[in-house]
């Protein structure tokens, strides 16, 4: 259409080359660099990364019952169930994405990966429950006009491009999100209704994963089985203190733990996109004795084209933001808070960030790590010199008779 409308533009330019060769020649050098130019315009749009934008919303249940309890997870009376809706809009590309919505209940959060970072970007919309507007400690919850005009944007270098959130963002990310991540060599699929980067079993699962054929490349099904040496490796990863004391897995290998599959599918734009979805967790999260398990439907509304997603930042809000792009291997550093009044992220060699990360490096204490070590090191110390003490005492004494 739009290659079309510029090929009209050229022929109406040229029904204004008037008949005369005399002015045909004066005339003909601006015609050809005008049909030039329309050829390289046409051409960068072609090359262009395209973007859609969709609407849609997913059905979350929630149940949770004890090991005890004889009823079963759907629609038990011993355990209890939960349900909610997410609406969300999400602006898709094949190198970047943003998604926008209602993903808790008094907040508005983005999540946007501009092909190198994750943003997450979080303003307070509505007070919180009037139980957890003080705590034990007497905090009062600040008035809810001065916390609506503030912005928290978190920044995770993470090339990966998924969301390190929980299933109300991860669920709508693996649906309309997730193409060129599948597409990593060595790529393990996070566990949709954990908490990434939290959870110790994020990607402790093997995936049979079937993806629809095009450039965009989403998922058609997924499919997670547990695996034994892949729960290992997730768990050491999450966290080594979390490694030494976390039980390891009594589930055998094989079991299917999620699954995710497109009911209806659309093509928009020569890019397939599901209607309708459906996921499950198949085998329930253990929490000492209580079980607990997600499963949800999904539902896309509306798609639209759209232009380059223009990520989280909003000048008119006062901007605190979470780098934790900078991080230290010897200081308990990982991350830098700072306030901004930019539209975009700065580069980590900027000389007010590496001024900030100095300083913070500087007030730091060392690693939990680094100090056992070094308590360590000072009971024993402590122990040789108490046991050389008294042999020094010893040998002494010896001299002093033998002279």
């Amino acid at each position: 259409m739009i290659t079309l409308f510029r090929y009209n533009r050229i022929f109406w330019f040229r029904s204004l080359i008037p008949r005369d060769r005399n002015a045909v020649a004066k005339v003909a050098p601006i015609y050809w660099w005008v049909v030039a130019l329309s050829f390289l315009v046409c051409a960068t749009a072609s090359y262009a990364e395209r973007f859609v934008q969709i609407a849609a919303e997913i059905q979350i249940y929630q149940a949770t019952w004890r090991q005890t309890d004889t009823a079963s997870a759907l629609g038990n009376k011993a355990g209890s169930t939960n349900q909610w809706s997410v609406s969300f809009v999400c602006t898709v590309g094949t190198n970047k994405w943003q998604l926008d919505g209602n993903f808790s209940k008094n907040a508005r959060h983005k999540w946007f990966f501009d092909g190198t970072n994750v943003f997450n970007s979080i303003q307070i919309t509505e007070a919180p429950d009037e139980r957890l507007a003080t705590n034990r400690l007497g905090f009062m919850f600040p008035p809810l006009e001065r916390v609506r005009s503030n912005l928290t944007i978190n920044v995770h270098e993470l090339a990966d491009g998924y969301p390190l959130g929980d299933l109300a963002v991860n669920i709508p990310w693996l649906a309309f999100c997730s193409g060129t991540y599948l597409k990593r060599s060595g790529r393990i699929v996070p566990l949709p209704v954990a908490i990434i980067g939290h959870a110790p079993d994020v990607f402790a699962y093997s995936d049979e994963t079937e993806t629809f054929d095009d450039d965009l490349g989403l998922p058609r099904t997924v499919q997670l089985f547990t695996s034994q040496s892949l729960h290992e490796k997730s768990v050491r990863e999450v966290s080594k203190a979390m490694a030494k004391r976390a039980p390891k897995p009594t589930l055998q290998d094989g079991l299917r733990k999620f699954h995710y599959r497109v009911t209806q599918s659309t093509n928009y734009l020569g890019w397939t996109f599901p209607l309708t979805f459906e996921f499950a967790e198949d085998k329930p999260q253990e929490l000492g004795n209580v079980l607990r398990s997600h499963r949800g439907t999904g539902r896309a509304r509306l798609f639209t084209d759209s232009f380059e997603p223009q990520g989280v930042f909003d000048v008119s809000l006062k901007q605190t933001v979470v780098d934790r792009r900078f991080r230290s291997d010897t200081k308990s550093v990982n991350s830098i808070l700072y306030y901004t009044t930019n539209s975009f992220l700065l580069p980590t060699n900027d000389p007010a960030l590496q001024a900030n990360y100095a300083a913070h490096v500087r007030r730091a204490p060392p690693p939990p790590a680094v100090r056992k070590r070094r308590a360590r090191l000072v009971v024993w110390t402590l122990f040789v010199l108490a046991a050389a003490v008294p042999v020094a005492g010893m040998l002494l004494r010896k001299k002093q008779k033998h002279n």
